[in-house]
């Protein structure tokens, strides 16, 4: 490279994916204070839950949650649960994702392998 010469720029860097975004633990506040604090237990698993709530209750983004609920997720047979209130507007009952997430409760993996295959109409994966 001569005096006059202007450097040359750096290699581009490759493509990294960002590292995935550790979502902030669902506050159940709301329903410590406020009306719901004194309602019975009945009357707040009929509380209704945004997207962004039902994803950082289960530990996954709100785009996952939200294809699950438009393609079924992994599991057509037992799908969570929605209302939609306008088009724009999705909430979830507190008490369906509840029901939903004990429905997936198992102990072992032959278990899991065991209702999967019963849902799916086979054994196994």
């Amino acid at each position: 490279m001569g005096p006059h010469e202007a450097p040359l720029p750096p290699p581009p860097t490759p493509h990294r994916r960002r590292p995935r975004a550790k979502g902030k633990a669902l506050s159940l506040e709301r329903f410590s204070t406020g009306p719901l604090s004194e309602a019975s237990p009945a009357l707040q698993r009929e509380a209704l839950l945004t997207t962004k709530e039902v994803a950082a209750l289960l530990g996954f983004s709100p785009l996952t949650v939200g294809r699950w609920r438009t393609d079924g997720g992994d599991d057509e047979e037992d799908p969570l649960l929605y209302v939609r209130l306008k088009s724009n507007a999705v909430r979830y009952r507190l008490g369906d994702v509840l029901d939903w997430l004990e429905r997936r409760k198992v102990s072992h993996t032959a278990e899991e392998r065991l209702i999967r295959g019963s849902l799916q109409g086979g054994v196994g994966w």
